[in-house]
This record gives C-alpha cells, structure tokens and sequence, in this order.
C-alpha cells in the first residue's frame, strides 16, 4: 500500500463532527430514561490511515474483509483488518474497469459491490474478491417523473441488487424551480430497467433567488437544520423513514405496504445563537474540504479544487431544532435490523449520539461515539469507525 500511503499522507481530510454534551448531562431533547451505551474499544484498528471516508465508503465482505473508498484520493483499497494488510483495487480512468471518483459503496448478491463513480456518472460492479468487472449507467429517462440523472447516487441498495433513489425537485418548463416540500423515493431494479415508487418524504423543497444578478438555488433555504426526513434501506428490502414530524420510524415493506412505529418521545428546544453559530463553523469547515477536491469527467477533462468563495450567513432557521440531522448518511441501517438515527443535540456537545432503534422502531437505547469519531460502515456483528488524530489522519477501527 505504498502508493496510497503516500498520497493519503499528502493529502488529509478531517471529519467534522457536532454532538453530544460534556460530562454525564443529557440534552434537554433527550428523555432521561433513555439509557446511553459507548461502544464498545475496538478490537483491531488499521495501522495505515486514510485520508477521507465518509459514511457508506465502506464495505464489509463475508470472510471479514472490507473495501474502502477514498473519493479525495481516487482510491479503492481492499484491507484485511485481520493481517493487517491491503490491496488497491482497480484503477484510476474512464476505461471499461476503471473509474473516475469512488463516491459510494453498494452492497448487492453474492458479495458484490457497485461503486457509484461520480466522475464517470456511472457505477463499476466488483465481484466478490473485489475485482472490476463491468461498468453500469442506467438509463432514466422518465424515471421520476424526468427528475433523475446520473449524478443523482443511489442512497442504498438490496440483496436483489436493487438500486433506491431519491428523487429531487427539478426544473419547470418556464425556468422556475418546484417549491413542493415531497421527494419520491425510487427502486430501480438493474436487471430489468423497472422504476417503481416506494414512498414520498417530506424535504425542504428547492428555493430560487438572485443575488448579484445570478440565480441561486438552494434546498430548503440552504439552511441545514431545515427538517426534513431522512431514509435507509435493509438488505431485504425494507426502507426505514425516520418522520422528523411527529419523530417516528415508517417502515415501507418490499411489497409497498407501510408499518408505522409509535411516535418517540422528543421535546424539541429553542435554536440559540449558538447554534447558528456552529453551524457556519461547520459549513466553513465543509467548505474548506471542498476546496481540495477535483472530479474527473468522462471526457478526461478535471474539475480542479476550487477557491474559497464567501457564502452569505445563512437564514431561514427554524424556531426549534428538529429531532435529528438531514442529510445523506444520518440514518443508518444495519444488516441485523438496526437502524441508527443521528440525533440533534445542543451546541458544544462533544461527540456524536445515536439514538438505536429495533425493528419495531421502538428506542431501545442511544450510542454516543467519543469526539473526532464517525461512523464508516456496518457490518454483521461489527461496527466500523473513523477516527481523526491531530494531525487529520483517520484511522480505521472495527468493534465487535
């Protein structure tokens, strides 16, 4: 792994993390009989650090191995956590078995993965042993009501090899944007090119506006603490919707039918400044990782790293904050039934804090990862975490 070695070293990304509080006070919003787990100390972590991996870069095989994707880098890596080695996978380009920017990692039948490339705007398929084999673009054409496109990624996937979507808000004809508050959730199935419509949820909707004579478009506002819902899927199928309003888990079934939790106990608290304060600091941070990334298009040409562009203070914030945070990656489902929701906590915290719900979508407890720790993947009877040390590395750790 030298090559890789020395480019994650070159470059580092660090993990922005917001969460929990100080010392053994709960928040407010959270009830005081829920129980709070730490996980457990992990049991291997991976000597070589990594230079970017955000939640769904990762994937665990059956015999314990992991894929991992580096999209600042353009890196796949097969790692054995037990011996403590690794493999690229693939390479780099626009080739029939290559790819551009390894965004997502897509578990599907017999161990095999599709990788979503945004650089290619397509997917590469890897066998079990992690080996490129094909590439896929689906076609989309009405898929949606014409609101997909290839740079919309799926947001998870089924043992069936079944692809889900979110489809956006788009365009009108007469050049306004949709302000609609619902998005259709898709299930593509690859081999037969069907889309069906499994749910709709609630989101911000698109908001068009002209500042210095050019139009913006922004989601909700572009405000992040906008509520909105949040979905994963299970490998059998089932999509979990976590309803920020009233706080609840629907559970859409793979025949469409819809089982619906009670509602979980959450008392919402007022957004102080703060709050709003933290958040710029968050977007200034995301902003700054952006500046340091390229995207390579199919044609070969590079989108290089941009500039830091200033960004007006962001408006429109809600009275209260909603039950968690919006945005892919803060619903997690795990293989077992598990379904992780990424709550919203008071400014300050430290740490993240999950609440754990079954398959009822009953709270049985909360998680709380230590500070500057994220999670980067599931597995069977293990959870794969990142964590940054102070120089920006992350290292990769797996607890059983």
């Amino acid at each position: 792994m030298s090559r890789s070695c020395h480019r994650l070293r070159r470059r580092v990304a660090s993990i922005v993390i917001a969460g929990s509080v100080a010392g053994a006070q709960l928040p407010a919003q959270v009830p005081a009989q829920v129980p709070v787990q730490l996980l457990p100390p992990p049991d291997v972590e991976f000597a070589e650090p990594f230079s970017a991996m955000g939640v769904g870069a990762l994937r665990e095989l059956r015999d314990g191995r992991v894929i991992v994707a580096d999209a600042r880098e353009r890196l796949l890596h097969l790692v054995d956590l037990a011996r403590g080695s690794a493999r690229t996978l693939a390479q780099e380009g626009s080739g029939p078995r290559e790819f551009g920017s390894p965004n997502r990692l897509l578990p599907i039948a017999g161990d095999s993965t599709l990788v979503y490339d945004l650089g290619n705007q397509r997917y590469l398929l890897l066998d079990h042993e992690g080996n490129a084999v094909t590439t896929w673009r689906p076609s989309l054409e009405g898929a949606g009501g014409g609101r997909l496109n290839l740079l919309t990624p799926a947001r998870g996937s089924d043992a069936a090899g079944r692809l889900y979507v979110e489809a956006p808000p788009a365009a009108r004809r007469d050049g306004s944007f949709a302000t609609e508050d619902s998005a259709a959730i898709l299930r593509m199935d690859r081999r037969s090119g069907r889309v069906d419509t499994m749910a709709f949820v609630r989101v911000a909707g698109l908001r068009s506006s002209v500042r210095d004579g050019r139009r913006l478009v922004t989601a909700g506002g572009g405000n992040p603490l906008t509520p909105r819902d949040e979905w994963a899927v299970f490998p059998d199928g089932r999509v979990a919707i976590a309803r920020h309003a009233p706080y609840r888990i629907d559970f859409v079934l793979p025949d469409g039918s819809v089982r619906r939790s009670a509602p979980i106990p959450f008392t919402p608290r007022a957004i102080t400044q703060a709050d709003k304060d933290e958040e710029e600091e968050r977007r200034r941070l995301a902003n700054l990782e952006r500046m340091n990334q390229s995207i390579r298009l199919p044609d070969g040409s590079t989108i290089a790293p941009g500039r830091l562009v200033a960004t007006p203070p962001l408006e429109n914030f809600p009275a209260t904050k909603p039950p968690f945070r919006a945005g892919y990656g803060s619903v997690l489902a795990r293989p077992n039934g598990e379904l992780w929701v990424r709550r919203l906590e008071p400014a300050g915290a430290r740490g993240v804090l999950y609440d754990m719900i079954d398959a009822t979508g009953a709270l049985l407890h909360q998680v709380r990862l230590e500070e500057r720790t994220a999670v980067v993947g599931f597995g069977v009877a293990a959870i794969y975490t990142g964590q940054v040390d102070r120089d920006g590395l992350v290292t990769l750790r797996r607890h059983r």
